[in-house]
């Protein structure tokens, strides 16, 4: 009787411990889940969606150079399907100052397209991957891999790193760097900046040609585009 019994006390022991093992490992398991951040929510869209920026653009000329000051409000007003795809509707507003009412009709019309892996953005009917996850620094990815434009490796830095715009201070941003390249004849410097909760806030293009007579530094033609969020929404 006694051997029956320890025998029957091994079993329980045993089983306890497996039970208990299966238990702390699925907690674990479920722990390291949860603490894994895809990054997600650096792109985060539902129609009703507004966001309104400043812009300021610079346009070199010949013989002039054209300043504009205006806002753009991109507003998420549907989702539709295309070739099997599924795509936010965002449409561009433009208005020339704060004080007056935004016009009927969008000044242009984008989309994006959200999954698991990217963000796809149809700006001016180019398809660009915007942001790839994980959202991790030092990460690369071609952002031009959705049109016939070549090649062109977007890079992410400063992940989670805080960011403050016009006073307004972001804990958790990533800056996508989509070109840095500067020469003695060009200029070509494209960057990003998307924060946790909110999405882009800033957008800054800098695109021009140097003089090659004259001093040194002196732009010939191009635009400095600079794209800042004002308030957003739903």
């Amino acid at each position: 009787m006694d051997g029956l019994l320890q025998a029957l006390d091994k079993k329980m022991n045993k089983y306890f411990f497996l039970l208990a093992s299966i238990i702390f490992f699925s907690a674990l398991s479920c722990k390291d889940k949860e603490e894994i951040d895809l990054g997600f929510d650096y792109y985060p869209i539902e129609t009703g969606d507004y966001k309104i920026y400043n812009v300021l653009k610079i346009t070199y000329e010949a013989n002039d150079t054209i300043i504009e000051n205006y806002q753009i409000k991109e507003w998420v007003s549907e989702i539709f399907t295309i070739n099997g795809e599924e795509r936010y509707k965002m449409e561009r507003y433009k208005r020339l100052s704060d004080t007056l009412s935004w016009p009927a009709t969008p000044d242009s019309v984008w989309s994006a397209s959200v999954n698991s892996s990217r963000i796809i953005k149809v700006e001016n009917n180019v398809r660009l991957v915007k942001l790839v996850f994980p959202v991790e620094s030092g990460k690369t990815w071609d952002g031009n891999s959705e049109n016939d434009r070549g090649e062109e490796v977007y890079t992410y830095k400063d992940v989670n790193k805080p960011y403050t715009l016009s006073s307004q201070t972001y804990d958790k941003t990533a800056t996508v760097i989509q070109n840095k390249d500067t020469t003695f004849i060009n200029k070509d410097y494209r960057w990003e900046i998307y924060a946790k909760g909110v999405g882009m806030i800033y957008r800054l293009k800098e695109v021009y040609e140097f003089k090659q007579t004259g001093p040194p530094g002196k732009i010939e033609s191009g635009i400095k585009y600079y794209e800042s969020l004002s308030s957003y929404g739903k």
